[in-house]
Protein backbone atom coordinates (compact mmCIF):
# COMPACT_ATOMS: atom_id res chain seq x y z
CA UNK A 1 0.00 0.00 0.00
CA UNK A 2 2.98 2.36 0.63
CA UNK A 3 4.14 2.22 -2.60
CA UNK A 4 0.52 3.00 -4.24
CA UNK A 5 0.46 5.98 -1.58
CA UNK A 6 4.06 7.05 -3.36
CA UNK A 7 2.55 6.83 -6.99
CA UNK A 8 -0.10 8.76 -6.09
CA UNK A 9 1.81 11.53 -4.44
CA UNK A 10 4.45 11.90 -7.77
CA UNK A 11 1.16 11.59 -10.33
CA UNK A 12 -0.18 14.37 -8.31
CA UNK A 13 3.33 16.41 -8.47
CA UNK A 14 3.30 16.04 -11.94
CA UNK A 15 -0.11 17.09 -12.71
CA UNK A 16 0.79 19.95 -10.12
CA UNK A 17 3.93 21.09 -12.78
CA UNK A 18 1.94 20.86 -15.52
CA UNK A 19 -1.17 23.03 -14.20
CA UNK A 20 1.29 25.44 -13.34
CA UNK A 21 2.94 25.59 -17.14
CA UNK A 22 -0.44 25.72 -18.50
CA UNK A 23 -1.07 29.05 -16.56
CA UNK A 24 2.22 30.77 -16.98
CA UNK A 25 1.78 29.99 -20.79
CA UNK A 26 -1.56 31.76 -20.69
CA UNK A 27 0.35 34.65 -18.92
CA UNK A 28 2.73 34.20 -21.62
CA UNK A 29 0.86 34.37 -24.76
CA UNK A 30 -1.41 37.19 -23.22
CA UNK A 31 0.91 39.38 -22.83
CA UNK A 32 2.64 38.72 -26.05
CA UNK A 33 -0.90 39.33 -27.03
CA UNK A 34 -1.29 42.75 -25.66
CA UNK A 35 1.91 43.62 -26.62
CA UNK A 36 1.89 43.16 -30.59
CA UNK A 37 -1.63 44.32 -30.78
CA UNK A 38 -0.59 47.98 -28.82
CA UNK A 39 2.65 48.33 -29.69
CA UNK A 40 3.56 46.68 -33.08
CA UNK A 41 -0.23 47.10 -34.31
CA UNK A 42 -0.45 43.88 -35.81
CA UNK A 43 -2.60 41.32 -32.96
CA UNK A 44 -1.83 37.73 -32.79
CA UNK A 45 -4.60 35.44 -35.04
CA UNK A 46 -3.93 32.08 -32.53
CA UNK A 47 -3.19 33.65 -29.49
CA UNK A 48 -6.81 33.48 -27.96
CA UNK A 49 -7.72 29.95 -28.77
CA UNK A 50 -4.42 28.84 -27.39
CA UNK A 51 -5.33 30.35 -24.11
CA UNK A 52 -8.50 29.26 -23.44
CA UNK A 53 -7.44 25.09 -24.77
CA UNK A 54 -4.82 25.85 -21.76
CA UNK A 55 -7.44 27.53 -19.46
CA UNK A 56 -8.89 24.11 -20.09
CA UNK A 57 -6.06 21.70 -19.67
CA UNK A 58 -5.02 23.97 -16.74
CA UNK A 59 -8.60 23.54 -14.84
CA UNK A 60 -8.47 19.78 -15.88
CA UNK A 61 -5.36 18.95 -14.37
CA UNK A 62 -5.79 21.21 -11.20
CA UNK A 63 -8.50 19.42 -10.15
CA UNK A 64 -7.17 15.94 -10.26
CA UNK A 65 -4.02 17.87 -7.62
CA UNK A 66 -7.26 19.29 -5.18
CA UNK A 67 -8.98 16.15 -5.45
CA UNK A 68 -6.13 14.00 -4.55
CA UNK A 69 -5.36 16.38 -1.88
CA UNK A 70 -8.62 16.20 -0.08
CA UNK A 71 -9.21 19.86 -0.80
CA UNK A 72 -12.66 20.38 -1.61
Amino acid sequence: MRLLQKIKLRISDVYGCISMAMVLGILAVMTAQAFCRYVLNASLTWSEELARFMFVWASMTGAVVVTAGRGH
